[in-house]
């Protein structure tokens, strides 16, 4: 996670009972306002509640219920959690995040480097308190968290263009023999 907020963060900062004392860090609650995207020429405002594991529940005045939970399983969980939803949760204009918002979330709350998922877990463990809410998670032990081959999912820096002539290639029987020949010269 990154070391500090930065000042649009903090101008986002929901100004609760948490908000002095976690100013300056990557946690607590905000309302962003993302980049433009596909959907919306304007960006979207984006409510997220932001966890590192070490915030500590403690007494909250006016019943706050997110963020005190999210604190309270971080210190047992050793997971950095982000939650992020469209629009103020509950509300006509809440929706699911995209891709592209959840890319420019992970971007403002870890560094270039970190590595974030998304679970799907097992359908007898799902928990969907908030319909319209994605989670990003980054386990912070010392062990080793294995990851696919990024072949699996496609060839880095390739374009559109060069996947449609690999895919005729295949489609014909092709690309294997390119793929084994290419092999065997180096």
């Amino acid at each position: 996670m990154i070391d500090k907020t930065t000042e649009v963060m903090e101008r986002g900062r929901v100004n609760d009972w948490t908000a002095k004392e976690l100013r300056g860090l990557p946690v607590g609650h905000f309302f962003l306002k993302s980049p433009r995207n596909a959907l919306t020429a304007y960006g979207v405002t984006l409510e997220i509640i932001a966890s590192d594991g070490r915030i500590e529940p403690n007494g909250d005045p006016d019943g706050c219920d997110d963020l005190r939970l999210i604190g309270a399983l971080g210190n047992i969980t050793d997971w950095e959690h982000v939650s992020v939803s469209v629009g103020p949760r509950g509300s006509k204009e809440s929706r699911t995040p995209t891709w592209e918002e959840m890319c420019w979330v992970k971007d403002q709350f870890w560094k270039p480097e970190e590595m974030v998922i998304q679970f799907h877990p097992a359908k007898s463990e799902y928990v969907n308190n908030h319909p319209t809410v994605l989670h990003l998670w980054r386990y912070k032990g010392n062990c080793f968290f294995p990851k696919p081959n990024s072949l699996a999912v496609g060839l880095a820096g390739a374009t559109p263009e060069q996947m449609a002539k690999m895919r005729e290639q295949f489609n014909r029987g092709e690309l294997l023999d390119a793929l084994t020949s290419q092999g065997e010269k180096s």
